[in-house]
């Protein structure tokens, strides 16, 4: 027990490293200002990683674009907002202006950016028909078109505040720069001008999108912009007249927002009004030079801390956090008091807002030399200086310096909030917990990271430029709705200079070509012959920063380079690519002593050619006695099949991962897992082949799942969700479960209350979850299950319990030391009655010293075949208490009475209950195909490059032969490709047709269920035992070398073995299919309805049986044509089926229905194989001819090997086509 404390106490700490998730107890306390010194670092940090596209949560974002959160789901914000992305880049531009120089590229391709999304029509409009006020955009700069709050007016305000202040930093550089101003940022700020002027006294939504209305945040921007962009037109040689007589009365509507006590955040809404919206608008409109002005409510103003006041005192008294905190001290603070969003909770952003104001307030004070306290703001004044009184307090006063400090003071204490909820590695999400403090909703929120920088900025009394409110304070007498018209134009011109700050300068490269070579050496005397190389592998280094979505190649003057054809240029690698070392390199076997010239050259993710500049490089091949040969050799052959090739490999690894987007993700997501793990170096041994042991391996499963965890998180991508690094099924990591099916089962089995609460504490792996379902009796037979769950009516709770020891929960992924809970399958029993088995969350460890929970026994199973870097492990509940709330009541719940109430008739309800194990199916059958190929990708390298005697018969100076060169090799290596290709295909059809289904039962429909569950047995039991057979032959045809751990095929083979054993034998699953088929038959000859994916095959099937089995008889020379190929295996198929259903059938009118299944059961199964192949084919051969439209180049190679694959299923030894007389009227041979 205690090693296993001890692994368990490792593998949380390395969980919680993961996100770097909220300690668990207080945190060490440290001073403000040294946690400020750090976190404005991670904050910076933080906006950058979600700047596309070099950021490292925004790698699918357009260049420039901001995006709101890397959070893609529970909530979505992969978006970028106008709004967010204004006020994010203007507190760049502030730390630009301060000494940031670096973030000038950032800032320029953001003004880019904005150039073009102004030209992108969206629900809003287009560019001069109100389009400007669209919220938000997707990352790849196209218009969102789902339902939202639009139109949203403060975004080209904001957007036109932030361009106007770098516009004029260029402008006073004196060196050139206005140019720039006027030609690039001009002419998008004029747009957004325009908007402004046209649209401001229409109402819109707010910037929480939720108010349809007139926002004070909304008026108060766009005052600000009309005013600085009147003077910033001037100093580019334009006007802005629509600026000129529309600021005016914007600032005269301002005016009505003001209550009297505070300010009025929306007119519409039916709410208090008391909301941050009018706080930020006082800290975004803040003009340095600007007095305490009421007008426009500066920050330090009467009006806006009278506000400051109400607005927060409105949260003292509804967040538990705030408990006991008393008027003058600060506090937690939300949106507005009313807000429902995730139950309603303080969010950073707002308590920093809270914070900046009093920050800029002082400074006000400080720049005028005094403090006034009017009858507005005496409230305010009296909380913090119980001594305050109306009137005017110099600087030189004991009372100003006294005021300043307990300001000074209090804003304090909203950073020090924020410090004390913040994750221990600085992270800031968009809120915390009104109760706990933890991080709730999206991650990493951007606008929080810049609420927190310019809070600081202005602590430090660093402010950004006037926008000129001294000469824009007079409030017409007559307020007028007017508007006015500007000019619409495309902003064309966004080519910046490579530099345009000291130190910043164009990205040089270097690179170098290098030839492998070695040198024999000995101690003895003995003679070595030195052997001249016919060819040697040349090696190409280029050091080259890229962004997302580009490659480096290399093209040269000889023919193996493509002569100088960039559609045959050789593609470098970035397997070795860090942030450190921007490192792309290439191995190409070259004729020896070969002189040629060469260049790199950039291909950018539109495919255009970005050449290196002149001259060209030049290089020769060496060849003088004493280059190697030993490992040339191997590579010359490798090369050689290659280059042989008739089709395209990139293109193929297109079609199998979907897209080139993807295949450049995933190759950048494994560099970075494999730089991290230290495999990216081929010549040194990988730890799991060091002799570990149990532990050993276990902690080095952790260290691999920590890896593949924090790269999904840092770069937003799911490519380890399903399968690991090694292409295995991630139940076999520590973490795998948590996400594959912990969490879909409380997806698919919650309330929308139960998963608000438990889906982020997934996301964030502040939990770790295990699926535990198998007992040491039962497995797939869920009806089975023993464990129970007892509504207690004394205590409102449930009792599980383990009544006997095949109750025992056996063999759950992560069960034995990683997991902290887990959802559990036990029987519900309520006052006496059993209502089968539903779903439980509990909690299983202590999450401070992981120890089990009281009445839980907890334990590893110990060593397996393979999957010995996790933890498959036991649990026996001795009468465990967990609340009401445990049971997952989306379909079914127990009231506290005990009552029993369930939405579903129980058909459904056990359907419903089993929904996880068919979405994870899914991917079992994908696993089983990468399992397999990853398997067949060694032996077939072996095949290639292992020299293994003469053929037989040959002459005796016949040189030795490959593997490969012996029509049994290729033969049985090709069979079996074949046949990954074919689980391939298949998994992708059948995923088509699931995620297809996933809406339809999210709305209640689960008229397919059946169909699918039934069709994905086969698929799952087909491609299970042919993966796992096929491993095991890949690995006999290696020889010795297979048998080999270091080769990795023995730990493969036991790998995808495991797929066959996953979710019980197949032969049930045969069965599962086959009753499925019968259930269509029976559906069909009783005029029931028929699935309607079923429909062609059974009229085929009634036709079959029509002509009574009649001899089925191929045309010999259409044999390989698919539909004669499909024709063959469907009558098979209709073959067995109705031979089955007969035998059936007339057994258990004999005797039951039970004993005849049981006494035919081989024929079932033959058929239910049947039924998965023709399946099989149909979806290879559909996806065949779908290539040839979309890769005609693949087209050749993949329908043959479709026809391969038909054809070696029918001549397999262990194939059912035998039972089928075409076989032996000799249309088909082995020849």
């Amino acid at each position: 027990m205690t090693r296993i404390l001890t692994l368990a106490l490792h593998g949380l700490a390395l969980v919680q490293s993961v996100v770097g998730a909220p300690q668990l107890a207080p945190r060490a306390t440290t001073s403000l200002d040294a946690w400020l010194a750090s976190e404005t670092t991670v904050a910076l940090d933080g906006i950058l990683d979600n700047v596309g596209s070099s950021g490292a949560y925004a790698k699918s974002a357009k260049s420039g674009i901001v995006i709101a959160s890397p959070s893609t789901s529970d909530p979505d914000y992969y978006y970028t907002w106008t709004r967010d992305a204004a006020l994010t880049v203007k507190a760049l531009i502030d730390l630009f202006r301060n000494g940031e120089t670096s973030l000038q590229t950032v800032i320029m391709e953001y003004i880019s950016s904005q150039a073009y999304l102004q030209t992108v029509s969206n629900p809003s409009g287009s560019l001069s028909t109100g389009g400007l006020a669209e919220p938000k955009y997707y990352v790849d700069e196209t218009a969102y078109t789902g339902s939202w709050g639009r139109p949203q007016r403060d975004g080209p305000a904001l957007r036109a505040t932030a361009m106007i202040d770098f516009g004029n930093w260029l402008i006073v550089q004196d060196n050139g720069y206005s140019t720039y101003a006027s030609s690039i940022v001009w002419p998008i700020v004029r747009n957004d001008l325009s908007y402004v002027a046209q649209y401001w006294n229409q109402t819109g939504y707010d910037l929480w999108e939720e108010v349809n209305g007139s926002s004070f945040f909304t008026i108060a921007v766009q005052h600000r912009a009309l005013v600085e962009g009147s003077t910033f037109a001037s100093k580019v040689g334009a006007s802005c007249s629509w600026c000129d007589s529309q600021a005016p009365q914007v600032l005269c509507f301002l005016q009505r927002f003001w209550t009297g006590s505070y300010i009025m955040a929306n007119f519409g809404g039916g709410r208090s009004g008391k909301d941050a919206n009018t706080v930020l608008g006082s800290i975004h409109t803040f003009d340095p030079n600007a007095g305490c002005d009421d007008t426009t409510f500066q920050p330090c103003s009467p009006r806006a801390l009278a506000n400051h006041k109400v607005y927060t005192d409105s949260f003292r008294s509804i967040y538990s956090i705030n408990s006991g905190i008393s008027s003058g001290k600060a506090v937690a603070v939300g949106r507005y008091p009313e807000d429902s969003y995730y139950n309603g909770n303080p969010w950073f952003l707002t308590t920093l807002a809270a914070a900046e104001q009093l920050y800029d307030a002082i400074y006000q004070w400080q720049k005028i030399g005094s403090i006034t306290i009017t009858d507005v703001s005496l409230a305010f004044f009296k909380d913090l200086y119980s001594s305050a009184a109306v009137g005017t307090y110099a600087s030189s006063s004991s009372t100003f310096t006294s005021i300043v400090n307990a300001v000074k003071t209090y804003a304090d204490g909203y950073m020090s909030i924020v410090q004390t909820h913040a994750m221990t590695n600085g992270s800031l999400s968009e809120q915390f917990g009104k109760s706990d403090g933890y991080s709730l909703s999206a991650r990493d929120l951007t606008w929080s990271y810049a609420a927190l920088l310019t809070a600081n900025l202005r602590r430090n009394s660093v402010v950004p430029p006037s926008w000129g409110e001294t000469t824009a304070t007079s409030v017409p007498s007559v307020c007028s709705a007017t508007s006015a018209t500007g000019t619409y134009s495309t902003a064309t011109n966004t080519a910046w200079p490579s530099t345009l700050t000291s130190g910043t300068g164009a990205t040089t490269t270097t690179s170098k070509a290098t030839s492998t070579t070695a040198t024999s050496s000995s101690a003895s005397s003995t003679t070595v012959e030195c052997v001249v190389p016919t060819a040697v592998a040349v090696t190409f280094d280029e050091i080259a920063t890229t962004t997302y979505g580009e490659n480096v190649y290399v093209v040269g003057s000889i023919s193996q380079l493509g002569s100088w054809d960039t559609s045959k240029a050789v593609a470098l690698s970035a397997s070795k690519y860090t942030s450190s070392n921007n490192l792309w390199y290439a191995t190409v076997t070259l004729p020896a002593g070969t002189s040629f010239q060469y260049k790199f050259i950039r291909v950018s993710s539109s495919g255009s050619v970005t050449w290196e500049s002149d001259p060209n490089r030049s290089y020769t091949v060496p060849s003088a006695c004493g280059t190697s040969t030993a490992v040339t050799k191997q590579m010359a052959f490798l090369a050689h099949a290659r280059e042989n090739a008739t089709f395209d490999s990139q293109k193929l690894t297109t079609i199998i991962y979907d897209n080139e987007e993807n295949v450049a993700s995933r190759r950048a997501a494994f560099a970075r897992v494999e730089a991290a793990l230290g495999l990216d170096d081929n010549m040194k041994l990988p730890r799991l082949y060091e002799g570990l042991d149990r532990d050993g391996l276990y902690i080095e499963g952790v260290r691999r799942a920590r890896a593949t965890t924090q790269d999904m998180l840092a770069h937003n991508h799911e490519h380890f969700k399903s399968l690991t690094e090694r292409y295995h099924l991630t139940n076999s990591s520590p973490f795998g479960m948590n996400f594959l099916m912990f969490r879909k089962t409380i997806e698919l089995q919650a309330t929308d209350a139960q998963k608000r609460y438990w889906l982020p504490l997934i996301d964030r792996m502040k939990i770790n979850g295990a699926y535990v379902q198998t007992e040491l009796g039962h497995g797939t037979f869920v009806r089975g299950i023993e464990t129970t769950a007892t509504f207690d009516e004394t205590s409102g709770g449930f009792i599980i319990d383990s009544p006997t020891l095949t109750a025992t929960k056996y063999w759950p992924g992560g069960l034995g030391i990683s997991c902290t809970h887990a959802v559990v399958a036990a029987r519900l029993r309520t006052m006496g009655q059993d209502h089968g088995m539903h779903w439980f969350v509990v909690q299983i460890r202590s999450l401070e010293d992981y120890a089990p929970v009281e009445r839980m026994e907890l334990g590893d199973v110990g060593m397996k075949m393979a999957y010995n870097g996790t933890c498959n492990g036991y649990a026996r509940f001795r009468r465990l208490r967990v609340p009401r709330e445990s049971l997952l009541a989306a379909h079914a719940e127990v009231l506290p009475d005990g009552t029993y109430s369930c939405r579903l008739d129980p058909a459904e309800l056990s359907k419903r209950l089993y929904a996880t194990m068919l979405d994870v199916r899914c991917v079992m059958i994908k696993c089983a195909g990468f399992g397999l190929a990853q398997a067949l990708t060694v032996t077939t390298r072996y095949s290639v490059v292992r020299e293994q005697g003469k053929p037989m018969f040959a002459n005796g100076d016949a040189p030795e032969v490959a593997l490969l060169a012996y029509k049994s090799q290729h033969y049985r290596l090709l069979t079996l490709i074949s046949q990954a290709y074919a689980i391939l295909f298949a998994s992708k059809s059948f995923d088509e047709v699931y995620h297809g289904f996933v809406p339809e039962r999210a709305r209640g429909h689960i008229d397919r269920l059946s169909y699918i569950h039934g069709l994905s047995t086969g698929l799952k039991a087909w491609a299970t035992t042919i993966a796992s057979a096929g491993a095991d032959e890949a690995r006999k045809m290696c020889g010795g070398h297979g048998y080999v751990a270091l080769s990795g095929l023995p730990d493969m083979v036991a790998t995808v073995s495991a797929t066959a054993t996953f979710e019980g034998d197949n032969y049930v699953m045969w069965q599962q299919l086959v009753r499925y088929l019968f259930k269509q038959i029976q559906a069909s000859s009783s005029a029931g309805a028929v699935d309607a994916e079923m429909r062609e095959y059974m009229e085929g099937l009634k036709s079959y049986v029509g002509e009574k089995g009649s001899t089925f008889q191929p045309d010999p020379d259409r044999l390989y044509e698919p539909a004669t190929l499909l024709s063959i295996f469907r009558h098979r198929s209709h073959r067995l089926l109705t031979m089955a259903h007969v035998l059936v059938t007339r057994g258990s009118e004999e005797t039951s229905l039970a004993d005849a299944w049981n006494k035919h059961m081989m024929i079932l199964l033959s058929a239910g194989h049947a039924y998965a192949e023709y399946i099989i084919l149909r979806a290879f051969q559909d996806w065949a001819s779908e290539i040839q439209t979309r890769e005609p180049s693949l087209h050749l190679p993949l329908s043959r090997l479709c026809t391969l694959f038909a054809l070696t299923t029918i001549v397999s030894p262990v194939s059912t086509f035998y039972a089928v007389p075409f076989t032996e009227d000799g249309v088909l041979s082995l020849d």
